[in-house]
């Protein structure tokens, strides 16, 4: 649902219903540019939003960063191990299965 197309919106701001959907789209974006934008700099104005933001960059210098190889072999890791894991689980899934059914014969 657009903004445009909800009566409350349209009886605070009935200047909406003159724009088109695109126009309203980019007005959207930059005043949330805007706002975003206003914000930030309201926060860091703050001491210790400022220091928070300092030991942050800090601790993120200190990390060191996979590469690409061993991203790929720890996704390769992810897979196999969760292929292995969906097909024990569906082996014993049919073992209970054909085991409930020889017992109780249903």
């Amino acid at each position: 649902m657009h903004l445009a197309e909800w009566p409350a919106a349209i009886r605070a701001v009935p200047q909406l219903i003159a724009f088109t959907e695109e126009q309203r789209d980019t007005y959207c974006m930059v005043g949330g540019a805007v706002i975003g934008a206003v914000g930030v700099l309201q926060a860091y104005r703050k001491d210790s939003v400022r220091t928070w933001a300092d030991e942050v960059a800090t601790e993120l210098a200190k990390v060191s960063w996979p590469n690409r190889e061993a991203v790929t072999n720890g996704t390769l890791v992810v897979i196999v191990a969760s292929a292995i894991a969906a097909l024990y689980v569906a082996v014993l899934d049919r073992f209970w299965s054909f085991l409930t059914t020889w017992v109780y014969g249903a």
